[in-house]
């Protein structure tokens, strides 16, 4: 409609969707549903100027009640994921950066402990959490490759991944018995739909890598480019890697 409306209805069969609800609120990009402790969390990104983001939440997906508007803003759809108990906002920011953001809520209407990262993107991000938190995106590069994060918080989420297949919209992350999805729209001119499991066993080959003393994995650096380092054959540690005595530092190059 004209007004951009926000919209909900419900499915028992995945085929036949009912009980529609429009909702007094406005955006010009699509919401953000979670589900978790009972209730229903929605997010959207409202129409004025600044475009701040918003919460609010249900236990029956027709009544919605405890709405809070953030004073966060957003240049594209937010998303949602509700973890452990928590509910997980995430966004593009406004800056010039285009930066990545993540906040937590323990109830939908308090949120805190935003972690703003150095990396960018056109469209919101994905996070997931099965044991371990992962976030996905889509990348500023050329193409746009779909990049990972993992750690055992979000706050410390590291050991970046670069992949070599592109977005051309928002990917999708998900945990399903025991293994991480990905989907994602390809960039290709068909613009299909994708859908892989990510290897619990990192890929390494452009990486240094930190064993332990039984040489099973204990840490690893992958350069942030290193697609690019790829394309035109400028590996990593070509070199070999030295340590800075009397330092926890070490050094290498490349080609």
């Amino acid at each position: 409609d004209v007004g951009q409306r926000v919209n909900v209805s419900s499915s028992a069969d995945q085929a036949t969707f009912q009980n529609k609800v429009t909702l007094n609120e406005s955006s010009p990009f699509g919401p953000a549903l979670a589900f978790g402790g009972g209730r229903l969390f929605l997010a959207w990104v409202g129409r004025e100027a600044i475009q701040r983001l918003n919460v609010m939440s249900s236990t029956d997906g027709i009544n919605w009640q405890n709405k809070i508007t953030l004073d966060e803003h957003a240049v594209t759809a937010p998303s949602l994921s509700f973890i452990n108990g928590t509910v997980y906002l995430l966004w593009v920011g406004t800056d010039a950066n285009k930066s990545l953001n993540v906040m937590e809520s323990p109830d939908g209407v308090t949120f805190a402990n935003k972690r703003t990262f150095p990396n960018s993107s056109d469209f919101h991000p994905a996070l997931s959490g099965d044991g371990q938190f992962q976030m996905l995106w889509a990348g500023h590069d050329r193409g746009q490759a779909l990049r990972l994060l993992s750690g055992s918080t979000p706050a410390n989420l590291g050991n970046k991944q670069t992949y070599t297949d592109t977005a051309a919209a928002p990917p999708a992350l998900t945990n399903f018995k025991g293994n991480l999805y990905v989907l994602w729209t390809g960039n290709e001119n068909l613009r299909r739909v994708n859908v892989a499991v990510v290897s619990r066993t990192p890929s390494l080959g452009d990486c240094f890598v930190k064993l332990r003393p039984d040489l099973t994995i204990e840490d690893w650096f992958t350069p942030w480019n290193t697609f690019e380092l790829n394309d035109i054959d400028n590996d990593l540690g070509s070199g070999g890697i030295l340590l800075i005595p009397g330092t926890q530092l070490l050094t290498g190059g490349g080609k």
